[in-house]
């Protein structure tokens, strides 16, 4: 063909289509990354902007969870002998999961069985 290398591959209209949605798939995945690290971004300025250890523990849950996708989360802050959790905050658990949750770790911290 005229005005062509010889080496340029010759595609269909249906090659062109999958090379179309490919783009348009990786373009969406892009988005969606975009998305996720503005909302990483946020979480860190509105951690930033509280000095209050349980509201800022709270928020790295709740960005945590957003991040993720998840329903609940939680994150245990160990003291600084690293024996016993000086700080554990939970989202989307009911209280009483909570509490299991707590009691669980209090017994593996006293050398009880996981």
């Amino acid at each position: 063909m005229e005005g062509r290398p010889a080496s340029w591959p010759s595609m269909t209209a249906l090659d062109l289509e999958d090379l179309l949605e490919e783009l348009r798939s990786r373009a969406s995945e892009a988005r969606a990354r975009q998305d996720r690290l503005s909302g990483l971004l946020d979480a860190v300025v509105a951690i930033s902007a509280d000095l209050e250890l349980s509201e800022v523990l709270g928020r790295i849950v709740e960005a945590a969870c957003a991040l993720a996708g998840s329903r609940y989360g939680a994150l245990g802050v160990l003291s600084p002998h690293g024996e016993e959790l000086a700080a554990f905050t939970t989202r989307g658990l009911s209280e009483e999961q909570r509490r299991a949750i707590d009691d669980r770790g209090a017994r593996c911290r006293r050398g009880g069985h996981h």
